[in-house]
């Protein structure tokens, strides 16, 4: 009896010592992650397409923004889209949702299948969770498919301030390497590391939690900058002064490398660009002489989809717009003639 009380007694304390504990969700209204891949060492695998969107996404140099969209209810569920900003085909690229109470980040993928536990901050030391990943083909592949423990917690301090660390490992994985979950981040490889394109490349340079993974998080934003690898985006900038063609760099989180394969830039292509970027409201956008003007149209978007300005342009080559009505955070447009539509994004602040 006495042995029973006194494991009650342990079990209220823990559960009050977890519940006292302060919690950092990882979502919030508005959601945007940015990502560099970094000389890749092993192709990927080929994709398996669905729709206009592919697990996983299939980019050598520059990952595109991904940012959370407006809500979908699916199965009486309510969760956030997942929308991949390729400039050139935007595409969904799944679901995501927090329960906050659980300490718990779910995601479903496009493919009609249940939805994953992505994090669970409630785990303690030595309990396990089961992990797939969609783009495994070992030996290739940096994670291996397999029940994860979480053998430690530990602390870091990003930009938003400290936060725990769940360091999980598979102990029966062909790669036994750590997968660490950052509280209020996650995987800063990827956030929705099962459908990464999960292989090895080989970082020289900013050597961090996420080890020789093939992708690496710039920036996570709410309306507010959450995590921020400086030592990347210090590197990269001084490559762009030194080496411009080599990168590709707008600002501390948009940015990076393009000489592992390169992009390619297509000579008497419609061009788009807009500067200054990030703008406080006034900002001209310039197009080259290859795009046509005649019956075209600028639009631009907020994050959540919602168009907050349009107007048709007349000028040749360049338009100086002013917008300092709109409030800071990340707005996307799209100029389009009969014929074509040029696409971007810019920063307002």
């Amino acid at each position: 009896m006495k042995k029973l009380l006194l494991i009650s007694l342990i079990t209220v304390s823990l559960s009050a010592k977890l519940s006292a504990q302060q919690y950092y969700p990882l979502l919030d209204s508005v959601n945007r992650w940015t990502y560099s891949l970094w000389m890749p060492t092993v192709a990927p695998h080929p994709l398996t397409p669905y729709s206009s969107c592919n697990y996983p996404l299939n980019y050598i140099d520059c990952v595109p923004e991904i940012f959370t969209g407006q809500d979908t209810l699916i199965d009486s569920i309510t969760y956030k889209q997942v929308i991949v900003d390729d400039t050139l085909h935007p595409c969904l690229y799944g679901f995501i949702r927090e329960d906050t109470s659980l300490r718990k980040v779910y995601f479903r993928d496009i493919l009609n299948n249940p939805e994953i536990v992505l994090y669970n901050f409630l785990m303690q030391v030595g309990d396990t969770i089961s992990i797939h990943f969609y783009n495994f083909h070992y030996p290739y592949s940096y994670f291996s498919n397999g029940r994860y423990r979480l053998d430690s917690i530990g602390s870091i301090n990003i930009f938003s301030g400290n936060r725990r660390v769940f360091y999980l490992h598979c102990d029966t994985c062909q790669n036994q390497r750590i997968l660490p979950w950052i509280e209020s981040v996650g995987f800063p490889g990827d956030a929705i590391y099962p459908y990464s394109q999960n292989y090895e490349s080989m970082w020289f340079i900013c050597q961090n939690l996420d080890g020789n993974f093939v992708q690496r998080m710039n920036c996570f934003e709410h309306n507010y900058k959450v995590y921020f690898d400086s030592c990347l985006q210090q590197y990269v900038y001084q490559q762009s002064l030194f080496n411009p063609d080599c990168t590709y760099y707008v600002d501390s989180c948009h940015y990076c490398n393009t000489c592992t394969g390169g992009i390619k830039k297509i000579p008497n292509k419609p061009e788009i660009s807009l500067y200054p970027n990030p703008t406080s409201g006034t900002f001209t956008l310039s197009y080259n002489s290859q795009f046509s003007t005649l019956n075209s149209q600028l639009e631009i978007y907020d994050v959540l989809g919602q168009e907050v300005y349009h107007q048709a342009i007349i000028n040749q080559e360049s338009t100086t717009i002013n917008l300092p009505q709109l409030s800071n955070g990340v707005y996307f447009y799209q100029l389009s003639n009969r014929k074509e539509t040029l696409r971007g994004k810019f920063v307002k602040e």
